[in-house]
């Protein structure tokens, strides 16, 4: 059994101010300053991890896979949430770079944990690389978003 709706609808408005249910009310588009905002409290368990994992810096593998840890799970849940950002074009490659290095970070903390003595010299050159690409990528995005240039973490 179907049911029957009966109410009415006021397609165009009226005098007395109402509503216009088809009509849309222009949402104000984001300037740059919000997205710099939006992207600093996305990042900023990331800096507090970061600050953590560069002052107990360790340079053996296991002591680094631990310590890395933390740092390792913000940069998983800032790259989460920045991908679901509409980002402007202007920012929007610059923001897909920075999340790819971000996983290629992850990629060499994660793989502390097996280096061998024989691979140990290989993989620090490594991560190295890699948080260099990161740095290179953040400092294009707050180039992007009109953010003050980032200190380097490499």
């Amino acid at each position: 059994m179907r049911c029957r709706r009966t109410a009415a609808v006021n397609v165009k408005g009226d005098a007395a101010g109402s509503p216009n249910l088809f009509s849309a009310t222009p949402v104000p588009t984001p300037s740059l300053a919000d997205y710099a905002k939006q992207y600093e409290v996305i990042v900023a368990p990331v800096n507090e991890a970061l600050t953590v994992y560069t002052e107990g810096y360790a340079s053996i593998p296991p002591e680094v896979y631990q310590g890395s840890r933390p740092l390792v799970g913000a940069l998983q849940t800032a790259n989460a949430a920045l991908v679901t950002v509409r980002w402007p074009a202007s920012v929007a490659g610059d923001m897909a770079t920075l999340v790819a290095d971000d996983i290629e970070v992850m990629e060499q903390l994660n793989y502390a944990a097996t280096v061998s003595g024989s691979e140990l010299l290989a993989w620090e050159q490594d991560l190295k690389a890699a948080f260099a690409k990161m740095d290179a990528a953040t400092a294009a995005v707050h180039a992007d978003l009109g953010m003050t240039a980032p200190t380097p973490i490499s």
